[in-house]
C-alpha cells in the first residue's frame, strides 16, 4: 500500500480533506478506491473532496490578493511567465479558474497569481466551487472506477495473463516509439 493509501486507510475522511488541501488528486483518486473497497462513503469521500480543494484554493486566493505580488517577486528567474499569466487572467479569468486545478503543477500558484491579478473575490469564489465540483467528481470517480476495472481484470488467472501479455505488448511499444523519437531527435540536431 502506497503511504498515501496507508494515510487514508488510518485516517479516513481527515486524510481526504487535508490531502485535498495540501496535495490533490493522488489523495482524492485513493479516496475513490477506499470508497470503492467499502472502506468510505463515495457521497461522503465526494463531498469532502470538493470541500477540501475549495478550503485550499481559496486560501491561496486570499493570500495572493494579500501578499501575492511580494511573494511571487521571490520568483525572479518565472518574471516574465508570471507577467503573460496575469495578462492571461485578465483575458480568460473565467476559464482560467474553471480549469487551473485540472493543470498540473498550477494548482498552488494559479490561485495566488489570481489573487494577485485582482480578480473579484465573488467572482473567484462561486467558479472555485463549481470547478471543484467538476475535479472532484472526475478525479474521485475515476479512482473509484478504476478500481472496478482492475478488480474485473485480475479477477481469474486467465484474465491476469491477457492483461499481462497487453501490458508487455504496451511497454515494448512505448519502448520502441522512445527508441524512434530519440533517434529522430539525434538526426534533427
Amino acid at each position: 500500500m502506497t503511504e498515501a493509501g496507508q494515510w487514508i486507510a488510518d485516517y479516513g475522511y481527515i486524510a481526504v480533506v487535508v490531502g485535498s488541501i495540501l496535495e490533490g488528486e493522488t489523495i482524492a483518486f485513493l479516496a475513490g478506491a477506499a470508497a470503492h473497497k467499502h472502506i468510505l462513503s463515495y457521497p461522503l469521500v465526494l463531498l469532502l473532496t470538493m470541500a477540501g480543494a475549495c478550503i485550499g484554493d481559496m486560501g491561496l486566493y486570499f493570500i495572493g490578493r494579500r501578499f501575492g505580488s511580494r511573494i511571487l517577486q521571490r520568483f525572479r528567474r518565472q518574471q516574465a511567465r508570471i507577467a503573460q499569466f496575469r495578462q492571461k487572467v485578465h483575458a480568460h479569468e473565467t476559464l482560467l479558474i474553471l480549469g487551473m486545478r485540472f493543470a498540473y503543477g498550477f494548482r498552488t500558484i494559479g490561485p495566488i497569481v489570481i489573487g494577485s491579478a485582482g480578480v473579484r473575490p465573488g467572482k473567484f469564489i462561486l467558479l472555485n466551487l463549481i470547478g471543484a465540483v467538476v475535479w472532484a467528481f472526475c478525479i474521485v470517480t475515476l479512482g473509484y472506477g478504476a478500481t472496478e476495472l482492475l478488480h474485473r481484470l485480475f479477477a481469474d488467472q486467465h484474465q491476469r495473463r491477457i492483461a499481462f501479455l497487453i501490458l508487455a505488448i504496451c511497454l515494448l511499444l512505448l519502448l520502441i516509439g522512445v527508441k524512434l523519437f530519440k533517434q529522430r531527435h539525434k538526426h534533427d540536431a
